[in-house]
């Protein structure tokens, strides 16, 4: 009756940490969603930019080309690679998280990757969106003639200090370090973080039983011949 009791207990202790770090899973998925729709949506922009022709009457400069299609091609890389790294990770953390053969160890696992990769994959959408807004200055310039491209590019800078200012602003204020934030992970239950299956567990000992068996019966087999 007591050592239902303890199990119970401890069971339920277990049961709560994992709802405290499946908070922390849904709000890194969120993130990961959330990064990963945007990203689709400028990707797909920049793919159409990069499938367009210029327009014949487009005013001709290879240096502007260049820089235009590169920086539309970069953008498009850097959210592709938002996009699959968001798409991996939100179906194989919650994966690891729900089946893993550790218990609560393979949902800590599963936690401290998703945090891991979150800053990188952030950094690439920053970075895919600045390139994909310059890659629209550089199309004012080869499509419209120079006083509309100084109009434009005057409008679209100014745009895109703000952009950043705004960026770094909430980032500044809304971000928690890392060495500030808290964690749901609870480090003195860390000895329990290796509970595994019962399945598995009865499974193995009865492996080891049958191997004991198999091991003894074989002793008992060659005792004979070695009187």
């Amino acid at each position: 009756m007591l050592s239902l009791c303890k199990n119970q207990v401890l069971t339920s202790v277990l049961q709560q940490q994992i709802e405290i770090r499946q908070r922390e899973m849904d709000w890194y998925s969120s993130n990961y969603w959330t990064m990963a729709n945007q990203a689709a949506i400028i990707a797909g922009f920049a793919f159409t930019q990069l499938t367009t022709e210029l327009p014949e009457t487009a005013y001709q400069n290879f240096l502007v080309e260049v820089l235009y299609l590169g920086t539309t091609a970069i953008a498009m890389g850097m959210e592709l690679s938002v996009l699959i790294t968001t798409t991996f990770a939100t179906i194989w953390a919650p994966g690891l998280a729900l089946k893993g053969p550790k218990g609560n160890k393979a949902m800590n696992l599963a936690v401290e990757n998703l945090k891991a990769v979150q800053n990188h994959v952030f950094s690439f959408f920053v970075v895919g969106i600045l390139f994909f807004h310059t890659s629209n200055i550089f199309l004012l310039w080869c499509v419209f003639d120079t006083l509309t491209a100084v109009c434009g590019t005057v409008t679209l800078g100014l745009l895109g200090v703000a952009m950043v200012w705004y960026i770094a602003s909430l980032t500044y204020r809304l971000r928690v370090e890392v060495s500030d934030a808290v964690e749901g992970r609870i480090n003195v239950l860390g000895h329990l973080d290796n509970v595994e299956d019962i399945d598995e567990i009865l499974e193995e000992r009865r492996q080891g039983r049958g191997q004991q068996q198999q091991a003894a019966r074989s002793s008992h087999e060659t005792a004979p011949l070695l009187r």
